[in-house]
């Protein structure tokens, strides 16, 4: 016998029900599609001209980067011959190491050999595919900006010069800005310039940078929005071989100067290599230790801030030891899985996740064996973003406010010891 549907169920499958008369209130549905993946809510955009404006607002690309801040990704910057080219890796880091990496070299791919990647913010990825050529990137959304008014470097193409360079997020004007310092050290003489530029507008800071760069290349180190390096400072006499200790600054957006952190790491003689990186959202220390002269390191330490009563201090998170799993000279982490192993790349050809309890590591990614490019050591170069809808161009355009920053004071989170 044939019965007839309940009306409920017929209006409920009504063809036809769109975010104009939805079944649940707008904000609850943004609410819902915030916690869809990127590629998600981009098809959602298409299905009707009411969705593409409600899911392509700052305010929702606000509330979905919320949902978002715990899914980590990778994107690999490698280089590539023949032809000298760069391209793009995606590794998703809570996926196992048995799935494939997903490859962007078909679809982005430059001729440069002096491409590098500098930070991200925010989902956003700055990098470089000359001293002259300068992209915001969204890995996501694959959007990206060519940034016109970076002060140029070409004018010292004669001068050797040190670069400070990183993305980071001014909350005083809810806008994106990229901001270094040019450090020259050659025999025209001792000067430098600092520069923050939003991504349509530029201008000279007057002001002199008052550290010195030991590498030629310094990307910055973005936490909550706020940038840091490792610098150092011009005073005494080190001698020859002896270098002084690192010092950590930020850029404090509002006065437009680089401040020195509070809690500076103590100097230590026997640590040949410092490293900035974020792990779990809080600014962490990597530090090389080895023996004096010696090329190869014994161990590799990272540091995370902690609190001891109202003081910030410096607090050991975790030890891996040189021959233990790995053979390494350079060792960097990146990130946690959500097993608590880490993500990291051991002398910027192979990625690896590493188990800190049981002391092993298995295969992630090997870069492939290429000749050096131009005396540019041969290698990748990664950035941990996460998924957004953040766009480099609707940024440029004054649509900067996607997330809420933490305020200077309070832009470490806290870390104590792993267990």
């Amino acid at each position: 016998m044939k019965t007839e549907q309940p009306e409920y169920k017929q209006n409920f499958h009504q063809p036809n029900t769109t975010m104009d008369s939805p079944l649940l209130p707008e904000d609850i549905l943004l609410d819902i599609f915030s916690r869809l993946p990127v590629n998600h809510v981009l098809r959602l955009r298409s299905l009707s001209d009411h969705l593409r404006r409600s899911l392509s607002t700052p305010h929702f690309a606000r509330l979905h980067l919320r949902h978002q801040l715990r899914r980590r990704r990778l994107a690999i910057f490698e280089s590539r011959e023949p032809p000298y080219s760069v391209a793009f890796r995606c590794v998703h880091t809570e996926a196992h190491s048995d799935q494939p990496v997903i490859s962007w070299g078909d679809g982005f791919k430059y001729s440069y050999p002096n491409a590098r990647i500098w930070n991200s913010c925010d989902g956003l990825i700055l990098f470089s595919i000359s001293d002259k050529s300068f992209f915001a990137f969204n890995p996501s959304t694959r959007d990206r900006q060519l940034l016109c008014h970076i002060p140029p470097l070409c004018l010292s193409e004669d001068r050797k010069y040190s670069l400070l360079l990183g993305l980071g997020f001014d909350a005083l004007v809810d806008e994106y800005k990229v901001v270094g310092a040019v450090v020259y050290w050659d025999d025209y003489g001792d000067d430098s310039f600092v520069f923050c530029s939003s991504l349509n507008n530029s201008r000279l800071i007057n002001k002199r940078f008052e550290y010195g760069v030991a590498v030629e290349y310094s990307p910055g180190t973005s936490v909550n929005g706020v940038l840091y390096w490792l610098v150092e400072r011009y005073a005494g006499n080190w001698g020859f071989e002896a270098r002084p200790p690192p010092v950590i600054v930020y850029f404090d957006f509002a006065a437009e100067v680089f401040v020195e952190m509070a809690a500076q790491l103590p100097y230590e003689p026997d640590v040949y290599e410092y490293d900035l990186v974020v792990l779990r959202g809080s600014l962490c220390v990597v530090c090389h230790r080895g023996l004096q002269g010696e090329v190869w390191g014994l161990q590799v330490e990272v540091w995370g801030l902690g609190k001891c009563g109202d003081m910030d201090v410096w607090v050991r998170l975790f030890v891996v030891i040189n021959g233990e799993s790995l053979v390494f000279r350079t060792l960097k982490p990146f990130c946690f899985t959500e097993e608590g192993e880490v993500i990291m790349a051991v002398d910027r050809k192979r990625l690896v996740v590493y188990n800190l309890k049981e002391k092993t590591h298995r295969l992630l990614f090997c870069h492939p064996e290429v000749k050096q490019i131009w005396g540019k050591p041969d290698g990748f170069e990664v950035a941990v973003y996460v998924e957004s809808l953040v766009s480099p161009r609707s940024a440029s355009e004054g649509y900067g406010a996607i997330t809420d920053h933490s305020s200077t004071d309070q832009r470490q989170l806290r870390l104590g010891p792993l267990g």
